[in-house]
């Protein structure tokens, strides 16, 4: 009795467990994908074009274009292959230590000698320092790079306006004024009445006043072209004060825990790994809240976490507990009420498939005994009567 008993829980069971997996494989079976099914995503293409300069490199755009710029102190020859005539501007905000402000300015400037390019405005103080310096457009960027290993780059910005335009229309309107000043000399020289003469000279001096005042503005324009304007802001960095932490983790049991990962997660984010005994140190930023996350994993796989804040003012020790232990126990319980729960799930989807397939089947065997033995009694009367 007790034999068949076991052999049909058994068979309750494997039938629970078949039909589970019949059941699971139906319905990743309905989610896969239809084959052939695929699905593009356009990526269009983006044509820009900037003139904001960046500082990868050591030359301008203009020059990387194959045009060529060459600089004097009186004028700016462009070659006809120039494409752009940019002027470059930046703004650096630098920070150095405590007492190297001047040091620092002294640096600048000598780049600046190195660069072949002058100082326009400075102002020099015991905690700051701002300067202003042209630099020739071929030195720009190989300055600005310079420049930025002298202290920490606060704030670093590079932008560039095109003057194409502006040197061009300049450029004709001077031509076309001198020409009428060509004119205006002919006049001169052909006019026979004195108020003619006096008109045409009144007239000639308008005009190469102009003449005067366009070539004005276009040495200026050639003149920011030819050297790029660079501001530099530098301030004194306040000390930072540090503090040593030591970070002890332990679990349940008060036993050293190694191995722990520990996120500390402040002004920045640090990652530490305990030794053999436990511990970690690290140096962090006076006077800041810090929060700290531990994880072990556990050799059976199970996942310790804790978590905690602290403030941070002194060297000091902080303590990270796990609420269990760090090795896992001889019995897993856990793991046994997992088995113990996928049993009875087994069985209760067995006794529901023997339900369902079995009792129909004893229901016609119920139906079909039954007319049989009426049969079987009519048949008999008859063979008496």
């Amino acid at each position: 009795m007790i034999i068949f008993l076991v052999v049909g829980l058994a068979t309750i069971m494997i039938s629970g467990y078949l039909a589970t997996m019949l059941v699971y494989n139906i319905g990743l079976g309905l989610l896969a994908p239809q084959s052939g099914y695929q699905s593009y995503v356009k990526l269009g293409a983006i044509d820009t074009e900037t003139v904001i300069a960046t500082t990868t490199g050591s030359t301008s755009p203009a020059e990387t274009r194959g045009s060529k710029i060459e600089a004097t102190s009186k004028e700016v020859v462009v070659y006809s292959d120039q494409e752009k005539l940019i002027a470059y501007k930046a703004d650096i905000d630098l920070k150095v230590d405590k007492g190297k402000i001047r040091e620092t300015v002294d640096r600048v400037l000598l780049f600046t000698d190195m660069c072949r390019g002058y100082l326009t405005s400075m102002n020099v103080g015991e905690e700051d320092a701002y300067l202003t310096v042209k630099i020739p457009q071929k030195s720009f960027f190989t300055f600005i790079e310079e420049i930025s290993r002298t202290g920490e780059v606060i704030k670093k910005s590079v932008s560039g306006m095109d003057m194409t335009d502006q040197i061009l229309d300049l450029r004709a309107r001077i031509r076309n004024a001198e020409t009428l000043e060509a004119n205006l000399l002919e006049l001169l020289e052909k006019a026979e009445k004195v108020s003619e003469m006096l008109e045409v000279m009144r007239e000639l001096s308008k005009v190469r006043e102009e003449i005067e005042v366009m070539k004005a503005q276009l040495e200026n324009l050639e003149k920011s072209v030819t050297y790029s304007t660079v501001s530099i802001w530098i301030s004194e960095e306040m000390r930072k004060e540090y503090v040593e932490i030591l970070f002890r983790v332990l679990d349940s049991r008060d036993s050293p825990v190694p191995n722990t990962n520990i996120y500390v997660k402040g002004d920045e984010i640090k990652r530490l790994i305990t030794d053999e005994f436990g511990e970690a140190e690290a140096a962090f930023k006076k006077d800041q809240n810090i929060t700290i996350m531990a994880t072990f994993y556990r050799s059976d796989g199970e996942v310790l976490k804790a978590m905690i804040q602290e403030i941070i003012n002194s060297n000091k020790t902080i303590i990270v507990r796990f609420d269990k232990s760090s090795e896992p126990p001889t019995v897993n319980l856990g793991r046994i009420s997992h088995i113990t729960s996928a049993l009875i799930q087994y069985l209760v989807i067995g006794l529901t498939v023997l339900a369902v397939l079995v009792a129909p089947i004893l229901l016609i065997i119920v139906v079909l005994t039954t007319v049989a033995q009426r049969m079987y009694k009519k048949m008999r009367l008859k063979l008496l009567a």
